[in-house]
């Protein structure tokens, strides 16, 4: 069994499931089942063993390009081993980077958080508790290390911006990158990208029994799926809208990447992207 020959490292809430689904579509392309293994930087995949690793591209049959797309893999900070990990385990592989709107990404963020029972705080204080908002955000600091660990040639871009105007034009540019048919137009193109809108998160009554039931998810995720369904009405509410900043957690999170994001933006000759990335955002997909 083969290892992959490139990964999508993020950031988390930058298009990458859509654009992972494209990839995936591609008949020269094999990606990695389940999409993300998370086996770089989370310890209890990683300890699972080069041998699961390979299990999850078992179903290659000779494709060129083979592929998996864990956002995690952008917050170098957050998973100091992860890096180094790739690097002994993988073949210099090329690099697909997702990059969106921090200041949007965060809100984005902090939404699946809610959506998935990970976080019970507001946003302000989830900000601080979690340091994947920032680290999945210093896009300048994260392009700089996998190019000194690859080459900057082995690293392609996708700015959000981009892929939302022209998914298919985005999606032919990664291809060529990926040296498969950059002619190939996947059936899903320009639908849906996977944002926050329609997000529901667990009522209060739920998450009390996730604090102090043990167990809990676990004996949820186990239900039939037709149950899950049927009772999300009751277990969840509609999320409303993105989260808003306050003044101060706005003016926090802008010192922590302002200066790292301009300098990206800047390094790839993005200049139209600097004034809107580098302003607050009042809403978020």
């Amino acid at each position: 069994m083969t290892l992959p020959n490139f990964l999508v490292i993020g950031s988390p809430k930058c298009a990458t499931t859509a654009i992972c689904s494209h990839l995936d579509a591609h008949p020269q392309i094999c990606f990695s089942k389940p999409k993300e293994t998370f086996y770089f930087c989370w310890e209890k995949f990683h300890d699972r063993g080069l041998d699961w690793y390979r299990s999850c591209f078992a179903h290659h049959a000779s494709e060129p390009a083979i592929g998996e797309g864990t956002t995690l893999y952008s917050c170098i900070e957050t998973f100091p081993l992860m890096l180094g990990r790739i690097t002994e385990t993988l073949d210099n592989p090329k690099i697909v980077f997702c990059v969106r709107q921090p200041f949007e990404r965060m809100q984005s963020y902090f939404i699946e958080m809610r959506s998935q029972g990970q976080t019970m705080k507001t946003f302000a204080e989830d900000l601080h508790a979690n340091t994947e908002y920032v680290d999945g955000s210093m896009y300048g600091r994260t392009y700089d290390a996998y190019a000194s660990a690859f080459g900057a040639d082995r690293i392609h871009c996708v700015f959000y911006d981009d892929f939302k105007a022209d998914a298919a034009a985005s999606m032919s540019r990664l291809f060529a990158f990926l040296d498969v048919d950059p002619g190939f137009v996947p059936d899903a193109i320009g639908g849906r990208i996977y944002g926050s809108a329609g997000k529901r998160e667990d009522r209060p009554l739920v998450n009390l029994f996730r604090r102090y039931l043990p167990g809990f998810d676990a004996i949820r995720n186990a239900a039939p799926g037709s149950l899950r369904s049927a009772a999300k009405k009751y277990l969840k509410t509609p999320i409303e809208g993105p989260p808003e900043w306050d003044d101060a957690s706005y003016a926090w999170a802008a010192e922590q990447v302002s200066a790292d994001v301009r300098r990206f933006l800047e390094q790839h000759n993005r200049h139209d992207l600097i004034t809107p990335w580098l302003e607050s955002p009042s809403a978020s997909n």
